[in-house]
């Protein structure tokens, strides 16, 4: 069985939160960042108060601060539209009548907030 980068968690124990079979271990979304300019306030929220992640911007570029706050408070999204894709590939009656075509909707969305566009 392989594992994610940090070895605590089982790959397949996230797979198996996608597939539907297990509740995701982080905080629920949507999460936002702070007003930029990020190297000032390089805070992720979820909510109006809760703190879900305070970036480290020593030696890295503004542009990879921007980049890093947008992706990162995009991960419940990205984890979201992930998992919609799954059910709908292997179909049954766990999409919950979500198209292919909405699935793919939601994970452009999704991608473009990770890129910082919406």
């Amino acid at each position: 069985m392989s594992t994610n980068d940090n070895n605590s968690l089982p790959m397949q124990a996230g797979l198996d939160a996608v597939a539907g079979q297990g509740k995701p271990r982080f905080t629920p979304g949507p999460w936002h960042r702070n007003i930029p300019p990020a190297s000032k306030y390089c805070t992720i929220f979820a909510g109006r108060n809760t703190r879900v992640a305070q970036l480290s911007t020593q030696g890295l570029s503004e542009t990879a601060i921007e980049g890093n706050c947008d992706l990162i408070s995009a991960a419940p999204d990205l984890f979201e539209a992930l998992a919609e894709l799954i059910r709908c590939v292997r179909g049954g009656d766990d999409t919950a009548g979500v198209s292919m075509d909405d699935a793919l909707i939601d994970a452009d969305q999704a991608l473009a907030k990770a890129r910082g566009e919406s």
